[in-house]
């Protein structure tokens, strides 16, 4: 009867630890200005669509933009 027992709680923690710690790692590069979608390369005040370093078309290519700061947040574990 232990042995089930055991295994729900250690599942159910390994839950709330995912949970508590979900959104705190980025997904994807960070970058401190606007990038090309492609190479990363600054976009910022360029006079034309094309990336000076990939050549590709920014509006087909994608603008990757900074992320704002993470804030800090309680996790599932320190409101239980």
């Amino acid at each position: 009867m232990i042995g089930p027992m055991l295994l729900v709680l250690l599942v159910f923690g390994a839950l709330l630890l995912g949970l508590s710690v979900g959104g705190r790692y980025p997904r994807g590069p960070r970058v401190q200005a606007p990038c090309c979608g492609n190479c990363h390369y600054p976009v910022r005040g360029m006079p034309t669509f094309v990336c000076p370093e990939c050549g590709s078309d920014v509006r087909e290519a994608g603008i990757v933009l900074p992320r704002p700061a993470a804030r800090p947040r309680l996790g599932v574990l320190a409101s239980a």
